[in-house]
Formats: C-alpha cells, sequence, structure tokens
C-alpha cells in the first residue's frame, strides 16, 4: 500500500512538470524557459566529446551542443553542418568602445578557408567608402620612412604583375611593370620621369620619343640628338645639336640653331621682314641669305 501511494505522488508530480517550467537551485522558474538553473558558485556543464566523438552522433538535431576537448570549444549543429562558436572557449573579436579588434596571431580570411596567406585575404570584390557616393573615400598605406608603402598586382601564380610603390613623403612615386624598374616615376616637384629615377624636367625620358601626331611646343625644342619627325613641328625655338629632318613643315618664331645635318621635304619659310638664313662651319659664318624688306640679299 505505501509503495502505491509513492507511485501515485510521484506520477502526479511529473504532470505537473511537464506542464510547468523546471528549476533547478530556484523555487520560482522563470516562465519563458523550460528549464531554469539557478546558482552564484556553480555552473551548466554539457556533454563533453572529442572531434571524433562529436562526428559520430547519429542523425543530430539543428541545435545540438557538446563541448569538443579536441579544440576546446563549443560546437553546435545548424540542421546540416557543426559550426564552432568562437576558439578556446571565447569569441576571437573583443569590443573596445564602438570598435572591435582582434588579438588573433594568425591571418584571416573571408570567402576562403586555404591560402590565407596574408593578415587579410579577400576572395572576391572589395569596397571601400560609401556605396551611396554621398562621401569621398580613401586608401591609406602607413609605412616605416625606411620601408615605405607598396601595393603589387599579383597574377594568379603570385608572381608580380605590376607594383606601385614609394619611401617617405619627400621622395619619389614609382610605377613598375614586372621586374623592371625606374619605368614610371613620379617626383615630389610634380617632374615625371620615364626609365629614368631623376628626371630633370617635368617630363623627363630616357630613350626614344615616338609621336603619331603633331607636336606643339610652346617654348624652346633642345635636342642633344637627332631630331626626326614625319609630320609638323612648331615652337618658338630650335636648338639642335645634331640632325634635323622633318618631312612636314616647320615653323620657329624665334632664332634656331642646327649644328647638324637639317633637311626638309618642304621649303624653309622666312616670315620676318628682316630675317636671316645663315650658313656657319665650325661656328664661321660662310653665308646667308637676308631679307631687307622686299629685297633678297645673298
Amino acid at each position: 500500500m505505501k509503495q502505491l501511494v509513492v507511485l501515485l505522488i510521484a506520477t502526479i508530480a511529473m504532470t505537473q512538470v511537464k506542464s510547468q517550467s523546471v528549476g533547478i537551485g530556484t523555487t520560482t522558474p522563470n516562465g519563458s524557459a523550460q528549464l531554469d538553473v539557478t546558482s552564484t558558485t556553480k555552473g551548466l556543464l554539457i556533454p563533453r566529446m572529442t572531434a571524433t566523438q562529436r562526428a559520430a552522433i547519429t542523425s543530430p538535431t539543428a541545435g545540438l551542443m557538446v563541448y569538443e576537448t579536441t579544440t576546446n570549444s563549443f560546437w553546435f549543429y545548424n540542421g546540416s553542418v557543426w559550426n564552432q562558436i568562437g576558439t578556446g572557449g571565447a569569441s576571437p573579436w573583443t569590443l573596445s568602445g564602438s570598435n572591435i579588434f582582434s588579438s588573433n596571431t594568425g591571418n584571416v580570411g573571408i570567402g576562403l578557408s586555404t591560402n590565407i596567406n596574408e593578415k587579410l585575404t579577400i576572395r572576391g570584390n572589395a569596397l571601400i567608402g560609401d556605396p551611396a557616393g554621398s562621401s569621398p573615400a580613401s586608401l591609406r598605406l602607413m609605412g616605416g620612412n625606411n620601408f615605405g608603402v607598396r601595393i603589387n598586382f599579383l597574377r594568379a601564380d603570385s608572381s608580380s604583375l605590376g607594383t606601385i610603390y614609394g619611401y617617405d613623403l619627400t621622395d619619389n612615386m614609382y610605377f613598375q611593370a614586372g621586374t623592371n624598374t625606374n619605368q614610371l616615376v613620379l617626383d615630389q616637384n610634380g617632374f615625371v620621369g620615364i626609365r629614368t629615377s631623376i628626371p630633370s624636367k617635368m617630363l623627363d625620358v630616357a630613350g626614344s620619343i615616338r609621336s603619331r601626331d603633331t607636336i606643339s611646343a610652346d617654348d624652346d625644342i633642345v635636342a642633344g640628338g637627332d631630331l626626326k619627325a614625319t609630320g609638323s613641328v612648331s615652337g618658338s625655338t630650335l636648338i639642335s645639336t645634331c640632325v634635323l629632318s622633318v618631312t612636314g613643315n616647320s615653323v620657329f618664331g624665334g632664332t634656331s640653331v642646327v649644328s647638324g645635318l637639317l633637311s626638309t621635304n618642304t621649303g624653309i619659310n622666312i616670315n620676318e621682314a628682316d630675317g636671316t638664313l645663315s650658313f656657319r662651319t665650325l661656328g664661321i659664318e660662310k653665308g646667308f641669305v637676308q631679307l631687307n624688306g622686299d629685297n633678297l640679299r645673298l
């Protein structure tokens, strides 16, 4: 009889437990929780197992959670795959005011899980700035004075396709394709050098220049080598120490000096009323053509 009474009481208690919240360490469990565990000296310990044991769980249901001793972290099942929660039982990100930071000593990958070779590796496009275009955007690179900054453009095999680099704020900016240096240089004065690291003019080219159209100069043209043009050449003054060969028209408003051979497929026009065409050998005048009003003097 006594056993029957105990069984009846247990049955009634189980019926009430099914319909109410269960409290452990509290007599007033929260109504929104099916199980309310309350303690100020103890915690909740969920099942602990290795990664192999976790993976061997048969038909895990969504929301199932375990503590994995292989990685020392919590894992949960989202209905299709297992997901790790943090590392070492803690999130890799820390809140500092309105900022977050990570003390992770490794690299961060976005869009990939392998070949994360840099501090930040992104597979896909990256946007810096305001997508609405209502505010300016800038990409800032900061390096030491002895090392500067560098933007590398890489092929799929990680070989160099090109580089933009500079040293400190008082030095030059270099634009390089492949491994050839000094291809394009912009110095602190705004001078541009091509195949020279020390440009001495606004445009300084160490090599030949080809123009497929007219070349116009508002000031002197100084040539230390041959000057050849298949089109027209115009400017205020021409100074050439070597050959001048022009297929089209040549127009210069000032005094032009050609120390080498002068060759033209068109005429030589003297537009000044008192202009002179002088012929010299080793600096000594050997003859001239001079206009004097409407008269021509040889």
